[in-house]
């Protein structure tokens, strides 16, 4: 049997506490498996946007000199206006 690592988090503000606590009974589930969950999506999103980062870098070195650039800056924008379709 392979062990599975434990995450002790500390000094968690209350309103976060709290709001974990909502959602968890919200969903009929543990406060320890909403975190799992969060914690799970949050690195799989991390992980699906370096993979297209990679992706569309790949697709933009064929193209004419500073068209990669031009794409770099529209993918920033939308990432700082917040948008995380990709």
């Amino acid at each position: 049997m392979t062990a599975v690592p434990t995450l002790h988090v500390r000094n968690v503000p209350a309103n976060v506490y709290e709001d974990l606590r909502a959602r968890a009974e919200g969903e009929g589930r543990s406060i320890n498996a909403t975190v799992i969950d969060i914690l799970r999506e949050s690195t799989d999103r991390k992980r699906r946007h370096a993979e297209n980062m990679r992706r569309l870098l790949a697709m933009g070195e064929g193209l004419p000199p500073g068209t990669g650039d031009a794409l770099i800056e529209i993918i920033r924008e939308g990432r700082d206006a917040g948008y995380s379709g990709l």
